[in-house]
């Protein structure tokens, strides 16, 4: 049988994990943030947003998606500048 190893502790309520630019990124519903982790598991608060967010994805130019749970939108995160 296989054996799971504990990547992060502390999570409100992640969900939906999904690679992308060597980091492990995930949603943590309850506390409003996207959060993300490198292979050594030092972990960074990429984008927090006043709703719950959900689903993640990242268009072909880089810029992430994000869905609200409570508006019912999908955000567009656009870089800085």
């Amino acid at each position: 049988m296989s054996k799971a190893t504990v990547l992060a502790e502390g999570l409100y309520f992640g969900e939906g994990p999904r690679w992308h630019g060597d980091r492990l990124w995930y949603s943590d519903f309850y506390d409003r943030k996207v959060k993300s982790m490198d292979a050594s598991g030092a972990s960074r608060t990429e984008l927090e947003i006043d709703d719950q967010p959900s689903g993640l994805g990242w268009l072909p130019d880089g810029r992430m998606l994000v869905v609200a749970m409570h508006s019912r939108q999908l955000l567009r995160v656009d870089a800085d500048g």
